[in-house]
C-alpha cells in the first residue's frame, strides 16, 4: 500500500506517541481533525497492526527470555498449530515467523529461570517432535527508536530510545493497575471512558493511574506496530555474535544504531548471540546496503551474525498475563 507524505507524518507522529489527540495529529501532519479521523481509519485498516503500549516488565518482576526454534517436519497445519499455541500462551509477548535459520521466533517471560524452563518444557512436551534446534537467550535491555524513515528525519536527535529491562526496584501495582496494563497493551489508544468501562473504576482514575505508571517507568511509550506485509516493505532481524568492546566502541555501537533511520529496535542479549536489531526497509537491496555498512564499521567486534526475515509479526503485547478486553 502507497502511503503519501501526510499519511507518513501522522505515523510517524503517532510512533513517537501512539496516545496523542486527533488534535496533535492534525497539527503535525497540516490537516484538519476531520481528514486525520478518516486517514487514520484507512491506516488501520491498512498499515497499523497495533497501537502498542511499552511495558518494562522487569519492575513487574519479569525477564525476558528469546527463544529460536527450527522446525522439522512440521506441514503448514503443523506449523500452525504451533503458532496458535503460542499466540493463547499467556506469557508469549512478541510472535514472528521468520525466513532463515530458524522458522519461529518469540520473547517469554517468566519469573524465575525455573518458570522459564516449566514453560518451555510444556512447549516441548506438545510439539517436541517438530522442533529440531532450539536457541534461548536472555534479554537484558532493549531500546525501541523512532522511526524516522517515515518523514525522511535528518538528525540522529530525533531518535528518542525506549528502554525496558530495568534493573531498579519492583513496582507497587494493584489489581487495578494491572487490569489497566492489559487494557492498553491491546489498544494503547483507547480514550480514558473505554478503559474505564473495561476495569470498573473512572474515568479520572484511569487516567492518575496511567500517569503514576508512566511516571515510574512501567509504562515506557506508546509507539506502532507496523504491517510490513501489506505495506511491501521487507523486514529483518539481524542477529549478532560480538567479540567483547571496550567503552568508546560500545559508545559507537549505540550511536550507530540511534543515527540509522530503517532500524527501530534493537537488544543485549545473555546466550548465543550478544545482540540483535530489527530493520524495515523500502527493498532487500537496502537491507544489504545497511548490512555491508555495519560490517564495515564494526569489523574489528563483529565474530558472526545471522540474518532472518520476519514475514509476519502475530503478536506483540507487553502484557498478556492479563488480557482484558473493552466493551
Amino acid at each position: 500500500m502507497p502511503l503519501d507524505v501526510k499519511d507518513r507524518k501522522i505515523l510517524y507522529a503517532l510512533d513517537q506517541n501512539a496516545r496523542q489527540p486527533l488534535a496533535a495529529l492534525a497539527n503535525a501532519a497540516s490537516l484538519s481533525k476531520q481528514a486525520v479521523f478518516h486517514r487514520l481509519s484507512r491506516l488501520e485498516k491498512t498499515a497499523i497492526q497495533k497501537y502498542l503500549a511499552i511495558v518494562d516488565l522487569a519492575k513487574l518482576g519479569y525477564t525476558g527470555y528469546k527463544v529460536f526454534l527450527r522446525l522439522q517436519d512440521a506441514d503448514p497445519h503443523t506449523e500452525k498449530k504451533i503458532l496458535d499455541y503460542l499466540m493463547r500462551h499467556p506469557r508469549v509477548q512478541w510472535l514472528a515467523g521468520t525466513d532463515g535459520a530458524f522458522d519461529v521466533v518469540f520473547n517469554l517471560f517468566a519469573r524465575s529461570s525455573e518458570d522459564a524452563f516449566d514453560q518451555l518444557q510444556a512447549l516441548n512436551q506438545e510439539f517436541g517432535a517438530y522442533i529440531s534446534e532450539r536457541q534461548i537467550v536472555v534479554l537484558l535491555d532493549a531500546q525501541f527508536y523512532t522511526r524516522a524513515y517515515l518523514v525522511s528525519a535528518p538528525s540522529s536527535e530525533l531518535f528518542k530510545p525506549v528502554r525496558f529491562g530495568s534493573r531498579e526496584a519492583l513496582a507497587r501495582l494493584d489489581d487495578v493497575d494491572l487490569s489497566i496494563l492489559g487494557v492498553l497493551c491491546q489498544d494503547a489508544r483507547l480514550p480514558y471512558v473505554r478503559i474505564s468501562q473495561a476495569v470498573g473504576v473512572s474515568a479520572d482514575a484511569v487516567r492518575l493511574r496511567i500517569k503514576k505508571m508512566e511516571k515510574t517507568g512501567v509504562i515506557q511509550h506508546y509507539a506502532l506496530v507496523l504491517d510490513n506485509e501489506a505495506l511491501g516493505q521487507p523486514h529483518y532481524k539481524l542477529l549478532l555474535r560480538l567479540h567483547p568492546m571496550d567503552k568508546k566502541r560500545k559508545r559507537d555501537l549505540d550511536a550507530y544504531l540511534r543515527a540509522q533511520p530503517r532500524i527501530y529496535f534493537s537488544s543485549q542479549a545473555l546466550g548465543p548471540f550478544d545482540a540483535e536489531f530489527n530493520v524495515e526497509v523500502s527493498n532487500a537491496a537496502e537491507f544489504r546496503r545497511i548490512l555491508m555498512d555495519f560490517k564495515s564499521l564494526f569489523s574489528d567486534v563483529l565474530k558472526d551474525y545471522s540474518v532472518l526475515t520476519i514475514y509476519r509479526v502475530f503478536k506483540f503485547d507487553f502484557y498478556p498475563m492479563r488480557t482484558k478486553k473493552p466493551r
